[in-house]
């Protein structure tokens, strides 16, 4: 059965709602426990990854929230389906990390095949690419839009190759504008995968990290501050079989799950990082928002690995500094990993 340890946070705690009890997981949590939860959970990550996928989550989290009978239940023992949608680019590894080391599950998630350029699947190679293969570790796949069996084909293989995994899916497949925006879209492959396959879907719904006001799209949360993660109550196959069209229950289960559309609005608006000095860095440094967000990302956290110094002092070093402002960090992990191979 799935377990949940609440030790690395700030605050957790149970309260009553309509529907059922809800166990909050309120942050910042504690970078070194998270860090030894990843590790308990079964990430056999490099020392970089897990300070990588620990600093994520200490920095850009605001709170977690989940039906407490979702740790209880018989029925969600095995595979599940999470939907989500989707505000900012760095919530990917942020949720698959939750889910991993909170909710104690293999994850695997989709994405378009276009973001294996994006700065978070770069990243995701990179670590990929400079530690030894690891079979619990959270993976990405990437299917073509322009193929539409595709999508069909990755998540076949993916249950097939792994009977325990579960899976992260944002439903629209791209990143809004403004808080409080609905989710409109599901592909038809999920409701038939949970019918098919009898996996529950379990609505995500991630908000905090976008003005009310439509900008741009953003990689991170607005003004670099952290977002909550909201997961709803499970819609059980048998739910779907019974509807006429199973997408609309979804998408009104989807919708339902948070706040409230109307109350969306940025949280923690000046961040754990600093927002200032962030955007010092980005405006007057001349660095890429990635970039910027990456130099300060372990400033002040302890007992970092081996690796992570590593890299730290390589981001100093005169000849990186471009790719330091440009957020390339493949180069520089390349480099470290030629370096191991050399015994240097």
């Amino acid at each position: 059965m799935p377990s949940c340890s609440t030790k690395p946070f700030q605050h957790s705690e149970e309260i009553e709602s309509d529907h059922a009890d809800i166990r909050i997981i309120s942050y910042p949590g504690d970078f070194l426990e998270l860090r030894a939860g990843l590790k308990r959970a079964g990430l056999e990550h490099s020392g970089l990854g897990l300070d990588l996928e620990a600093a994520l989550m200490t920095r850009f989290v605001h709170s977690i929230r989940f039906p407490g009978a979702f740790l209880e239940d018989p029925r969600l023992r095995g595979p599940l389906i999470f939907l989500a949608n989707h505000e900012v680019a760095i919530e990917t590894p942020v949720a698959m990390g939750i889910i991993f080391s909170i909710l104690n599950r293999r994850i695997a998630t989709i994405s378009k095949m276009e973001h294996q350029q994006s700065f978070v699947g770069i990243l995701d190679r990179a670590i990929t690419d400079h530690q030894s293969a690891d079979p619990n570790r959270n993976r990405i796949y990437y299917f073509d839009r322009n193929k539409p069996r595709d999508l069909y084909r990755i998540t076949r293989d993916i249950f097939r190759s792994d009977k325990h995994i579960s899976l992260l899916v944002h439903s629209e497949g791209t990143r809004a504008l403004q808080a409080g925006s609905p989710t409109q879209i599901v592909g038809g492959v999920f409701p038939q995968l949970s019918m098919r396959k009898r996996i529950p879907i379990v609505p995500l719904r991630i908000h905090g990290g976008l003005p009310r006001q439509a900008i741009c799209k953003h990689d991170f949360p607005y003004r670099f501050g952290a977002q909550a993660y909201e997961f709803g109550s499970a819609i059980l196959p048998e739910e779907l079989d019974a509807c006429e069209d199973p997408r609309e229950l979804i998408l009104e289960r989807m919708n339902a799950v948070g706040p409230g559309l109307d109350r969306e609005a940025p949280l923690q608006q000046e961040g754990r990082l600093g927002a200032d000095r962030l955007l010092e860095r980005r405006d007057v440094g001349g660095y890429s928002g990635v970039g910027a967000v990456f130099c300060e990302l372990f400033a002040g956290l302890p007992d970092l690995s081996e690796e992570t110094q590593q890299l730290l002092q390589m981001m100093q070093a005169a000849e990186f500094q471009q790719e330091v402002k440009e957020g390339n960090f493949f180069t520089m992990f390349a480099r470290m990993a030629q370096g191991a191979a050399h015994g240097r």
